[in-house]
């Protein structure tokens, strides 16, 4: 453990020399593992090596007392290292060494090669000297040397010469026997431009393998009798590899790294009752790419590979099957040929994802449907080497069966809803390896293993709950919460019922479900207003459509409009307004028959471009009718007048709405209740009545001496007088201003609203002063300017007279009594 600890403290310290080192030949350091395997990094991609005393255990940590694991960090990842498994660490690429008893054979050779095996080959008398092998030779046939089909890597144990040529006896040889040392970790297909060319190719502690043999896409269908299948696949593949030998007397280490991906769309279709398979059915040709070597121009002529795959696919079912499904499949396979001290392991690991989407409905049994895609990696020749044989599928396993209809009840869907599935992702991986040119016992073997594994157990059908309303006036939305996941992908709808259980109207299908918590909205259009309907999911799946449950009431207005009244109208034009200055009021009478969830109700009025205005609210919630007096606004343009004859109409569209509290979401949810149009008539003349004239209060202003034209002293007394009358405004809404007039001098009405005033009685005071020794007597009035330029209107009269020392009389005339002076 010591020495462990002191090679990875060394590798630390020269990483603060990084700089140093770097400027020499060679930048990298290599940690040479006990299990043949190595790592290596250049010193650049380094930025720092730590310790850790953290050990990995599974999906745990473990504290441990002593440090466990060297930890080499890079720009863009960690590299974990534990210390058990680190024997050395070199600073310095192992050059490769060929064993000096090689002899190649090439392409040179192949004029004077007369027959040949993997362990005997013939040559002619006449080849030259320096192309025959001797006795105790090592000979490897290159992949341009075509005459050995399995190609050759032997000792030469004896040779005979004689009229049918040279003739070689062989006895098998190994890698270990090429090579006195070796290094080397890359890709293996053949593209030069991406794949390290020479033994200083560095490796980390782990490395894509990014490098393709083919990318192939087949397609197939096979049957038998009502059994049948089709697939169309995608299938990529690739192949790395590290080998090592740091000395002649060392084994050879050797790591193959193959990696296949296969992604499928299934279909299947059956009507049986009993158990039918297909079998193997091979789908498109075998594809086979021809011989890939190594990058590294010594390796290239010794170790080479021809991949080739071979594509099946089955069916089968058990049981009763009426039974139709498209299925996907997603699968990595993954195997990897250790080689180490003269023994061979294949370790076989894949992943893999599967979908089912099912057309049809009817299994008491079970089916299944999948892929064989069959592998052979030969080595150094075309009929022996590596073989992978991948079966995976998709499995279906119910107990249900029903007939098509074109409306389930909800009874029917309550009986089936809790009917469950289960889908299978089934797997079986076997292998197989002859490799002497390993090591003279190296064979090695899987014995396949099947694996059935539950991905999902989905019920039939999936349960509800009411979501959301939201009334748009002309349409309404409603969502749905789906809930659970199923088996099937069945479209999900929504259909409108009303109190007969008559269909009013179905909803779109906005998409399929196979996922709990999904949510669903669904739009309904010119429902009828102010009554109780009912929504029902609606469930449909492979054919069958059936009402599930449960029963949703839609929200509506539970409010009646009784009576609608004409209450006045005015003319504003100072308000937020400006463009809307006529006023129309209106009386509402109306009453609300169900106060259940009711937070909030009243009046709204359609506008001409759609919008929906709140007017106002009631102030109670409660079974008693309502009273309410509200205005309507309204431009001039929207608004029929008659100046001459004071008439004006306006159009509107009112009803009522209420908000209610919906229990399930807890959101205030607001409904409209029917709308009508009504037509407001204001037909009130403009006019201004005084009336009820009266003294309120006379006081003395001042008191002065004057001498008269007889010469003699008189005293004069100034009063000062408090009158006050009602004025009742009608027709206010026909008058562009008021003014008050008077035989003495002419004033504004400052205390009513000149411009615009409303229908009431006014209330007015006014004080005026006349003297004790003068009889004065005038009369006011009001003039009306009506809006549209018409003629004025003038009030009646109010009439004054003051004799000594008091007013004398005070009174109203339809005339002027006292003209202007």
């Amino acid at each position: 453990m010591k020495a462990r600890h002191f090679i990875l403290m060394f590798v630390a310290l020269l990483s603060t020399v990084t700089n140093v080192v770097a400027q020499g030949q060679q930048d990298a350091f290599f940690i040479y593992r006990n299990d043949g395997d190595f790592n290596a990094f250049h010193f650049h991609d380094v930025d720092s090596i730590t310790y850790t005393d953290v050990k990995v255990v599974g999906q745990d940590s473990v504290f441990c007392d002593h440090i466990v694991a060297q930890l080499i960090w890079t720009q863009d990842s960690v590299y974990r290292i534990p210390i058990e498994a680190v024997d050395s660490v070199g600073f310095t690429a192992l050059e490769t060494i060929i064993n000096k008893d090689v002899f190649m054979l090439t392409e040179e050779h192949l004029p004077y090669i007369m027959k040949a095996d993997t362990l005997h080959f013939t040559m002619l008398l006449s080849t030259p000297e320096s192309l025959r092998p001797q006795k105790g030779n090592v000979v490897v046939a290159t992949p341009e040397c075509t005459a050995f089909a399995n190609g050759i890597m032997a000792r030469v144990t004896a040779i005979t010469a004689n009229s049918n040529g040279i003739q070689y006896e062989c006895e098998g040889a190994t890698l270990d026997e090429i090579f006195d040392q070796i290094l080397y970790y890359g890709t293996v297909n053949g593209d030069e431009t991406s794949i390290p060319n020479n033994t200083n190719a560095i490796r980390r502690a782990e490395a894509n393998i990014n490098k393709e043999l083919w990318d192939k896409k087949l397609e197939g269908e096979w049957e038998k009798g009502k059994l049948k299948a089709s697939a169309s696949v995608k299938n990529n593949a690739h192949l790395q590899a590290t080998i090592r030998k740091t000395s002649w007397k060392d084994p050879i280490y050797l790591k193959l790294e193959f990696r296949m991906n296969t992604e499928a769309e299934l279909s299947f279709q059956a009507e049986v009752e009993k158990e039918v398979s297909t079998g193997r059915r091979q789908i498109g040709h075998t594809v086979k790419i021809g011989k890939l070597s190594f990058p590294n121009p010594i390796l290239s002529k010794i170790l080479w590979f021809e991949p080739q795959l071979t594509l099946y696919g089955y069916a089968e079912a058990e049981g009763k099957v009426g039974f139709g499904f498209n299925a996907s499949y997603e699968r990595t396979d993954r195997l990897a040929i250790v080689y180490e001290n003269e023994s061979l392991r294949l370790v076989p690991t894949h992943s893999s994802d599967a979908e089912l989407n099912l057309a049809s409905l009817s299994l008491e049994g079970a089916v299944e449907v999948g892929l064989v895609p069959e592998v052979m990696l030969s080595v150094n020749g075309s009929s022996t080497g590596i073989g992978i044989t991948p079966v995976f599928g998709v499995r279906e396993e119910a107990t249900f069966s029903f007939d098509a209809i074109s409306l389930f009840d909800t009874g029917i869907y309550d009986a089936i809803k809790d009917t469950q599935a289960e889908t299978f992702r089934t797997s079986e991986v076997s292998t197989f390896a002859k490799l002497s040119l390993l090591g003279k016992n190296a064979k090695g073997s899987t014995t396949p293993k099947r694996f059935k594994t539950s991905i999902r157990k989905d019920y039939l059908l999936p349960t509800f709950q009411p979501g959301s309303q939201k009334d748009l006036f002309t349409d309404m939305k409603v969502t749905l919460n789906v809930e659970r996941n199923t088996l099937f992908s069945p479209i999900i709808g929504m259909a409108l019922y009303d109190s007969d259980d008559n269909i009013i109207q179905t909803a779109d299908y906005t998409g399929e479900h196979n996922k709990a918590n999904s949510t669903f909205e669904y739009t309904f259009s010119n429902i009828p207003k102010s009554q109780q309907l009912t929504a029902y999911p609606i469930v449909k799946i492979a054919g069958v459509t059936m009402r599930a449950t449960p029963a949703i009431p839609l929200g509506y207005c539970p409010a009646l409009l009784q009576s609608v009244t004409s209450n006045g109208a005015k003319y504003v034009t100072n308000d937020s307004y400006p463009q809307e200055p006529n006023r129309m009021y209106i009386g509402i009478k109306a009453k609300l028959n169900n106060t259940e969830d009711i937070e909030e109700w009243g009046l709204f009025r359609v506008l001409a471009d759609g919008y929906i205005d709140i007017i106002g609210k009631f102030n109670s919630i409660n079974t008693t009718p309502q009273n309410a007096t509200y205005y309507l606004r309204s431009s001039e343009a929207a608004m029929r007048k008659d100046y001459n004859n004071f008439v004006a109409e306006l159009d509107a569209t009112i009803g009522l709405y209420a908000k209610k509290r919906n229990k399930k979401t807890n959101e205030l949810e607001l409904f409209y209740g029917e709308s009508a149009k009504y037509t407001i008539r204001y037909d009130t003349p403009p006019s201004v009545t005084i009336s009820n004239p009266r003294v309120e209060n006379v006081k003395v202003n001042k008191t002065e001496t004057v001498t008269n034209d007889n010469n003699e002293q008189e005293t004069h007394t100034q009063y000062n007088a408090k009158v006050t009358f009602d004025e009742d405004v009608n027709g206010s809404f026909w008058m562009e201003k008021v003014v008050h007039d008077s035989s003495i001098s002419a004033w504004n009405l400052s205390s009513l609203n000149a411009w615009h005033p409303s229908d009431r009685e006014y209330s007015y005071s006014y004080n005026f002063n006349f003297w004790s020794h003068l009889m004065s007597s005038y009369s006011r009035w009001f003039v009306i300017y009506p809006r549209g330029g018409g003629s004025p209107i003038h009030s009646n009269y109010l009439n004054v007279t003051c004799g000594t020392n008091t007013v004398t009389r005070i009174w109203t005339s339809s005339y002027q009594e006292y003209s202007t002076r």
